[in-house]
């Protein structure tokens, strides 16, 4: 099951209201990208 890596993040949003489908997208390219940046310079 690919579920529980990915779903500890966006469970909390979620219960209270679903978020849409593109803000989560963009928000978790934003942190890859975050992410990615941290890797490449440290």
């Amino acid at each position: 099951m690919p579920f529980p890596v990915r779903l500890p993040i966006a469970v909390p949003a979620t219960q209270k209201n679903p978020p849409r489908p593109e803000l989560t997208l963009k928000v978790h390219t934003i942190i890859r990208l975050k992410n990615f940046r941290k890797n490449r310079s440290g």
